[in-house]
């Protein structure tokens, strides 16, 4: 593992829609490496020239607000962590190092998009104006933890994309998952995709951390899988969900119950996620899955920690901070 290089994209503030600093590091290391690259009118940086390549997609911007973007200068590894004081970026510079680690030694397509964090916006652009043509596949590297796949549940990928992960991710213990939004939920318009686990904890909240070992593991399957997956893999059929889909009709009235438990009866009304549990949200009258109700406690609990802050914090911090790390 390139600690140097770990640790020079994690200090990095890349606040969302503020991507510069992070998309100059991008630039210069893929200039110092002789490696081409495009950048796009919307800031996306990218090279799609490699024919029977597969495309590695991250994402630039980090939910990080203007604290933590100050605080950076604290992340540091220890123990096998990556922690500091706040929103560190782990979602998604996990991804960036993976494949800027990665480009050392493979040859690659590639794909740092902007904006994800707000909807997207950086690789709805990119789909608009590119054509993906003899790339087998995409690899999103952007979710939580340690061994997801998201691939057909999300409708990310076809089957037998998600059946040749599986199979390649026997030994590093990935299995089928669901989850929330992604920018594969743009590229999967151009090609066949997954969202893996890249080793990131507690995204999107104040005590999010990174495992290093977890995203070494990441970083030598991703690897696996692009010297050993050369096979072609069909564009998903884009599907349409919603609660009253014609597996099984419910009326919302019938639940009364804030939170009630089912078990493969709907479709997440957010995410589109078919399976795990899911719960309805009477509040919001619509069906969730328990990654889109975590994100959703997170985004809230991180609004009143906003709240409830003032800039002149930081300053109180610092030396608590230095003791901590």
């Amino acid at each position: 593992m390139d600690k140097e290089l770990l640790l020079n994209i994690f200090k990095i503030p890349s606040q969302t829609t503020e991507e510069e600093q992070m998309a100059f590091f991008i630039k210069e290391y893929l200039k110092e490496k002789n490696i081409d690259f495009i950048q796009d009118g919307a800031g996306n940086i990218y090279n799609i020239s490699y024919p029977g390549k597969p495309l590695l997609s991250a994402h630039m911007d980090t939910v990080q607000d203007s604290i933590d973007a100050k605080l950076t200068g604290f992340i540091k590894i220890k123990q096998g962590i990556i922690g500091g004081y706040g929103v560190i970026g782990g979602d998604d510079k996990c991804g960036i190092y993976i494949i800027l680690e990665l480009l050392k030694y493979e040859k690659f397509n590639f794909l740092f998009t902007v904006e994800e964090e707000s909807g997207g916006l950086g690789s709805s652009y990119f789909v608009k104006q590119e054509e993906l043509i003899d790339i087998p596949y995409g690899l999103v590297l952007d979710r939580k933890g340690n061994s997801d796949i998201i691939c057909a549940r999300n409708n990310y990928g076809v089957s037998e994309l998600e059946e040749a992960l599986l199979e390649l991710g026997k030994t590093f213990s990935y299995s089928s998952a669901s989850g929330t939004f992604s920018d594969a939920d743009n590229l999967n318009s151009l090609l066949s995709c997954a969202n893996l686990s890249v080793g990131y904890y507690n995204a999107h909240t104040k005590n999010e951390y990174v495992n290093i070992y977890d995203l070494e593991d990441a970083t030598e399957f991703v690897s696996h899988i692009v010297k050993n997956l050369k096979q072609n893999f069909a564009i998903p059929i884009k599907r349409k969900y919603n609660m009253f889909d014609s597996r099984l009709i419910y009326s919302k009235d019938k639940f009364d119950d804030d939170i009630t438990s089912y078990e493969d009866l709907f479709c997440c009304d957010l995410c589109g996620a078919q399976s795990g549990q899911m719960v309805y949200l009477n509040f919001l009258k619509a069906f969730s899955c328990e990654d889109c109700l975590t994100i959703i406690k997170e985004e809230v609990d991180e609004k009143f920690f906003k709240i409830n802050k003032i800039d002149a914090d930081y300053y109180n911090l610092e030396e608590e901070i230095r003791n901590a790390w």
